[in-house]
């Protein structure tokens, strides 16, 4: 029995440290719920658990009623009923005692479950009512401390303002302190000024004023003469710079905008120191001497910055005159391939025309002789020479008078002459163009005249200048570099002719091919055609007989068609270009002509063209002008070539025949134009109404204005359009 209620008090234990087991030590689940199937899986462990424990316990049901008991007895208010129930020793008390403590520990867990959930969640409540009273109160600590701090600043920020505004106060108080002395004090020395402009005043006539003088005299020569040094300075700048401009060999690949902001920028700095001295002489006025000395200084550095600019402006250009060079080598290798594959035909072929064109020279002079056998000897004429045979047999007026509807006496003879001049020209260097063994040489010649004619350009007298000098030392014999190696014409007996008649014919046709586009162009080639001719009277031979055989009407010739000459072939002899038997367009054809005649007006009205010293001078162009009113018009090329001519030339005519010309203007105006209209189709009216608009308003304002692109003296002087 001592065993069995020891157990039973262990049994008690348990169950009662099961009921009052803390947090750390149990954990249960605050969601679970005692249903029938944890019921029955509870009773059955906890039957398992006795089962278990019967190997120990000698009676089961004894000690199971001993728990009943233990547990009854318990209870103080019901002792004596448990007591008498405890006696009870039939099977069926005994099991029913057992159900009972099974199912007591159920309601018991159930309850102890419960009340720890409970005081568990009155724990949490508790703690998060704790907190957020913490929570409460660190935000009042919060604002309060907050709002001290707010005071705090808004206290220092009025404390600082207060502080700063009695500093304004006392410093305007200051000012107003310094202002008032210092007026006083300037009254002060504006009073001792004063009286001392009356002791100078008083003194004007002594020594010592005549002394005082002479040193602000000196001075003002002294500070005279170092403007004029500064000034020297500034000149010698700009003229370095022009100097670099005028010797730089690859002028023409500069860009001409940049060229011109250069010259405009050295010629206002030129200006502007140029006012500085003449004030700086005019007055001896000390006060701006320093003034004046910042602006020749400033002047002196803007030369500086200049000459640096064309320094870059050079580079770049030499830069651009290398690639160029290095594409043209190229070019020119390529060419010269393709010139040894095609050289021989090339050769052929002029052959050919020289032959075809001694054949149509020999028609049309055959053709001037028949009509210059007709004609009577003129009065005023000299004879002609023997290359036309004229005759002393007189014909009739009337066929005189026919024969000169195309061209005159005087000029058939010149014409007759520079063709045939042209003709032996050309036959005299025939076998070197057609030497295989020459084609290199030819070709290097042929670039030696090329190179300079296309790098023409107004930027500068000295640049076209050059260009003038390469051509004279080309046709004197001597040595030009000519992609990089020495070319003369000395190689070849033949040699100087061919570049001689190369130069005119090429000069010639920019008329056509350049002038027709770019009028302003033509006194360019106008002012190297002169330099030319001036040098070498025989190219300028030449070069007049181009233009002649380019296009007849300006001899004036109206070349009439002669018997058994091809439509093609005439038109050919007029200037037209005939391609696959099919002849130029007329209009085409026109605006080339007015590109050759603007060259020749430009040639006649060039830089001293009123001189003696001028080889085809504006007498020429006078002459010209005559025999082309002395002939009957033609439709649409007398009117475009008076226009032309006129436009460029006239204003060089007026200058030196004034009345003269303006009488010929009159004439030319009232009589000339409208026989033009009779002769001109309505739907080619377009030249006539051009060149009539044209006179009406030179008749009207006695005037003919210089064309743009002349080349004008101020032009040649400065260096610079």
């Amino acid at each position: 029995m001592a065993a069995y209620g020891s157990e039973s008090e262990l049994l008690h234990d348990a169950l009662a440290g099961l009921r009052s087991t803390s947090k750390g030590q149990l954990r249960y689940d605050p969601d679970w719920q005692l249903n029938a199937q944890n019921s029955s899986q509870l009773s059955c462990s906890f039957q398992s658990f006795l089962n278990e424990s019967s190997d120990s316990l000698p009676d089961v049901n004894t000690c199971l009623s001993k728990l009943s008991l233990l547990a009854v007895s318990s209870d103080e208010n019901s002792s004596d009923e448990n007591e008498s129930s405890s006696v009870i020793d039939d099977s069926s008390q005994k099991t029913n005692s057992s159900l009972g403590i099974a199912v007591n520990f159920d309601i018991e867990n159930e309850r102890s479950i419960k009340q720890y959930d409970e005081s568990r969640r009155g724990n949490m409540e508790e703690r998060k009512a704790k907190r957020a009273r913490i929570f409460e109160l660190r935000r009042q600590n919060l604002r309060t401390d907050t709002e001290q701090e707010l005071k705090s600043i808004e206290e220092n920020l009025a404390e600082e303002k207060r502080q700063f505004e009695s500093e304004i106060t006392e410093l305007e108080q200051q000012d107003k302190e310094y202002l008032k002395r210092l007026e006083i004090q300037l009254d002060e020395e504006a009073t001792a000024y004063k009286k001392r402009l009356d002791q100078i005043l008083i003194r004007s006539l002594t020594e010592e004023s005549l002394a005082a003088r002479e040193r602000e005299r000196r001075i003002a020569v002294e500070n005279s003469r170092k403007i004029s040094s500064l000034y020297q300075r500034v000149v010698l700048n700009i003229q370095i710079i022009e100097q670099k401009l005028a010797n730089f060999k690859y002028i023409s690949f500069v860009d001409a905008q940049d060229f011109e902001q250069v010259t405009a920028s050295l010629n206002n700095i030129l200006l502007k120191a140029g006012n500085t001295v003449s004030a700086c002489k005019a007055s001896n006025d000390l006060s701006n001497v320093e003034d004046k000395f910042v602006v020749m200084k400033s002047l002196i550095q803007a030369t500086l910055l200049i000459d640096d600019k064309v320094a870059d402006m050079l580079k770049l250009a030499h830069e651009k005159e290398s690639e160029a060079a290095r594409k043209r080598q190229e070019a020119e290798v390529i060419k010269l391939e393709q010139a040894k594959q095609e050289e021989q035909k090339i050769l052929e072929a002029k052959l050919i025309q020289v032959e075809q064109a001694k054949q149509e020279q020999q028609m049309i002079l055959g053709a001037n002789k028949k009509l210059s056998e007709k004609l009577p000897k003129a009065k005023n004429e000299e004879k002609l020479p023997t290359v036309v045979h004229q005759t002393s047999t007189k014909e009739s007026t009337k066929t005189t008078q026919q024969f000169t509807e195309f061209i005159s006496d005087k000029a058939l003879v010149e014409y007759a002459e520079l063709q045939e001049h042209l003709n032996k020209v050309e036959a005299s260097y025939g076998d070197f163009i057609s030497d295989p063994k020459q084609t290199k040489y030819k070709f290097d010649l042929q670039k030696a005249v090329n190179i300079p004619i296309n790098a023409l350009s107004a930027h500068s007298p000295s640049h076209l200048n050059d260009k003038i000098r390469r051509l004279v030392l080309l046709l004197s014999g001597s040595d030009v570099e000519v992609g990089g190696k020495k070319v003369n014409c000395k190689a070849h007996t033949s040699a100087m002719i061919f570049c001689k008649d190369l130069v005119a014919k090429k000069l010639v046709m920019q008329g056509a091919q350049q002038v027709s586009s770019n009028p302003q162009s033509a006194f360019l080639y106008a002012a190297v055609i002169v330099g030319i001719w001036s040098a070498f009277p025989d190219v300028g031979k030449i070069i007049l007989a181009h233009f002649h055989r380019s296009f007849p009407y300006l001899v004036p010739y109206y070349m009439p068609q002669v018997e058994g000459q091809s439509n093609n072939d005439y038109h050919k002899a007029l200037g037209y270009s005939v391609s696959n038997h099919k002849i130029e367009d007329e209009n085409h054809f026109l605006k080339k002509f007015s590109g050759t005649v603007q060259l020749y007006a430009a040639v006649v009205s060039s830089k001293g063209a009123t001189t003696p010293d001028h080889p085809h001078g504006i007498d020429k162009g006078w002459t010209w002008l005559a025999r082309t009113l002395n002939l009957k018009p033609h439709p649409s090329v007398t009117a475009t070539m008076l226009f032309e001519f006129i436009k460029v030339a006239g204003h060089l005519l007026m200058e030196k025949y004034r009345k003269q010309f303006q009488k010929l203007l009159l004439m030319l105006f009232k009589d000339f134009i409208p026989a033009i209209d009779k002769v001109t189709p309505v739907e080619k009216q377009g030249p006539t109404q051009r060149v009539k608009d044209f006179l009406d308003e030179c008749v009207k304002t006695q005037r003919i204005a210089v064309p743009k692109g002349y080349l004008t003296d101020r032009w040649w002087r400065s260096g610079h359009f």
